[in-house]
């Protein structure tokens, strides 16, 4: 037994192995042959041979095992959501609280054999009072609600009318052309120039946090604008100015420079560009930084009309944004990067699907299906500040919207070909379901932040001559309506053959085309407020799309909905003109502008302004002294010193139009005109 248990020789001794001799062994001694003969030292090394690793888990099992997570947090999310919704509905409207003592009242009305017969807890008058008076309440509450929908009022499969509006094919021409950009005559650096480029890029990435990162907060405005300002050569600052520049946004004041935005816009694209191809190559881990940096960049490259570009970096961010793994928070920075990651995944997606959207032949969104299951959530700076805290509220506001997909009664699949209109029907289901989620989204904006009652009522213009919100808080609202527009557009009947009566109750043409009319009406009011206070902050192809669907609106045969979409359809096409400076000439430099009528003179007092003043309520200097300690204007001088007693190629007050909205002009002229929307002017 013992020679059993004793470790075989498998390998020669160190001396023979160390000489290259064979190596034979007597397993009665200790000693080889060789080593015998030569009396030599014989020296065995046993080596245990290495456990067994566990079998890797493989890469279907890894997806099965993802799909079933995803499916219980959606099922999560779903279930709070219905729980918000019990919640409201046992909410007492007697003492404003869900813990009350008040009578529960009960009304049953049913059919028996001898008639109709009623049950109630209503046992006196004064009981009658108080029911009725609840009940007034609880139906003037009831605008924000979905309407009840009968089973046999509507059919299983909707017929999808308008997949997509003409408007959109005018866009996805526009898109097609982003291709044929031609480069620009390249400029030659100077040292003057790289003061004045410093200078510029700081006033980009201060513009950045006081417009257009409120909208779209991304990146922590308390902790990225300080750190930033004193980064400017990073990728990071390059892709913001980048990004910033090339943006309509005119509130910057940039006055005292010798060159022209348009050059040291450009500069700023190549800087981005050339710190990006940098980056790659140094690290191979994706970072949250980076893959926000990408989307800015993207961004910048769709206004600077450099089509390829901008595709190149909306893919390459969709796909590292989906390999940066979830980051458990160990540390303050750990906790700022896992909710940079959340928010750029769902800008990146969204991004995605408006690229997918607007090819000449989409080809499907299957790879645009991907979930964090988690949204995004202030952090304890943002808290401090009330605009940061409202702004995160508003953007978490659009991310459920934009993510509105993965909550139909169809695959997510089935509904991302809806909204890019693949389709020719889709299920009632799926439509009341939307609808559903859609009031739920609503009810979870805090109420001091929402404008209207929904949907399903006209909007008062006195909501919106009272109305104080800031641009962010306008914007959220405004894509609310859109959205609502674009889902009940695509399923109405054609409003010339339909003549309306009261069908709210049934899932059919006919109603969605009154609730396409209603958020019509709705989204022209807010357009008209929001390019009083930030005309920078409109999405073009939204706001052609609306006035695209006014004008079959105004052919209907229902005279509120006819009456009502032309008087918005000449509201929004002087908007649309004041945007893309329908009216405004270029020559020898200088600019020659026709003057428009204010389109919102019907909805209130004209506060249009394009300079630094409209900024001025919500600015990053205004609202938080904290921020506004880093970086003051006293500061950004002391990085410009160089003589600019030169003839001002930029000032506050002039126009600047991104190459984008140069090339979209041309094409939205010619439809509006073709198609008698416009005057020819």
């Amino acid at each position: 037994m013992e020679e059993l248990d004793k470790p075989k020789r498998n390998k020669p001794c160190e001396n023979c192995r160390k000489h290259r001799r064979k190596c034979n062994s007597d397993d009665t001694n200790s000693k080889c042959e060789r080593c015998q003969r030569i009396n030599a030292e014989c020296v065995f090394k046993f080596t245990e041979k290495p456990p067994k690793l566990k079998q890797s888990v493989s890469t279907a099992r890894q997806n099965e095992l993802l799909n079933v997570i995803g499916a219980l947090e959606q099922q999560t999310e779903e279930l709070r959501l219905q729980l918000l919704q019990l919640k409201k509905e046992f909410h007492c409207s007697v003492c404003e609280g869900p813990d009350c003592k008040h009578k529960p009242w009960r009304l049953t009305i049913s059919r028996g054999q001898k008639g109709i017969q009623v049950e109630t807890t209503v046992k006196s008058l004064s009981d009658l009072e108080t029911f009725v008076n609840e009940g007034l309440s609880f139906f003037r509450a009831a605008g924000t609600s979905i309407p009840t929908i009968s089973d046999r009022g509507g059919r299983r499969m909707m017929d999808v009318t308008y997949p997509l509006m003409n408007i959109e094919r005018v866009f996805k021409t526009l898109f097609r052309s982003m291709g044929r950009e031609r480069a620009g005559s390249s400029l030659i650096p100077t040292n003057h120039f790289y003061q004045q480029f410093h200078y510029f890029k700081l006033k980009m990435v201060q513009n950045y946090f006081s417009c257009f990162g409120y909208l779209i907060p991304i990146l922590p405005i308390p902790i990225y604008l300080p750190k930033l300002c004193g980064e400017l050569d990073s990728l990071l600052a390059n892709a913001v100015a980048f990004m910033a520049a090339y943006s309509p946004c005119n509130h910057a004041d940039l006055s005292g420079f010798s060159y022209t935005r348009a050059q040291l816009a450009d500069a700023c694209r190549i800087a981005a560009r050339k710190k990006l191809q940098d980056d790659l190559f140094e690290d191979e881990e994706p970072t949250p930084e980076r893959c926000c940096a990408l989307h800015l960049i993207s961004l910048g490259n769709l206004f600077a009309f450099k089509g390829k570009e901008a595709r190149t970096s909306s893919s390459l961010c969709w796909q590292m944004i989906n390999q940066v793994k979830p980051i458990r928070p160990k540390c303050h920075e750990d906790e700022v990067q896992e909710q940079i990651r959340i928010r750029v995944f769902y800008i990146a997606r969204y991004a995605e699907f408006m690229f997918l959207k607007n090819q000449d032949t989409p080809t499907g969104y299957a790879h645009t299906i991907a979930h964090v299951f988690l949204f995004p959530q202030p952090l304890t700076c943002e808290l401090a500040d009330q605009n940061i805290r409202e702004s995160i509220s508003c953007f978490l506001f659009l991310i459920r919207i934009m993510s509105i997909s993965r909550y139909g009664a169809d695959d997510e699949s089935v509904l991302l070909g809806f909204f890019g209109g693949m389709l020719d029907n889709i299920s009632s289901a799926s439509i009341q379901k939307l609808e559903e989620v859609l009031l739920q989204f609503w009810e979870m904006l805090p109420s001091g932040l929402r404008v209207g009652k929904g949907p399903f009522e006209y909007m008062d213009p006195k909501v919106i001559r009272q109305c104080t919100l800031r641009p962010f808080a306008l914007r959220a609202n405004l894509v609310y309506y859109v959205y609502w527009l674009n889902l009940q557009s695509k399923v109405m009947q054609s409003p010339q053959k339909v003549r309306l009566s009261a069908h709210m109750y049934r899932m059919d043409g006919e109603r969605a085309l009154m609730i396409t009319s209603i958020c019509a009406d709705a989204a022209t009011k807010l357009y008209a407020l929001l390019e009083d206070v930030a005309p920078c902050m409109f999405d073009m192809q939204w706001l052609s799309t609306t006035l695209d669907v006014l004008h079959l609106l105004s052919q209907s045969s229902d005279n509120l909905i006819r009456e009502t979409a032309r008087a918005n359809t000449i509201v929004l096409s002087k908007i649309i003109q004041n945007q893309l400076q329908f009216g405004i000439y270029h020559k020898n430099s200088s600019m020659l502008i026709k003057t428009h009528t204010s389109s919102s003179d019907q909805y209130g007092s004209t506060l249009r302004c394009c300079s630094t003043s409209s900024c001025s309520n919500y600015s990053v200097g205004s609202s938080s002294s904290s921020i506004n300690s880093h970086v003051t204007d006293s500061s950004c001088e002391s990085t410009f010193t160089e003589d600019t007693n030169y003839n001002i190629s930029i000032h506050s007050n002039s126009a600047y139009t991104a190459p984008y909205y140069t090339h979209l002009k041309d094409l939205l002229e010619t439809y509006l005109i073709d198609n008698r929307i416009i005057k020819k002017l």
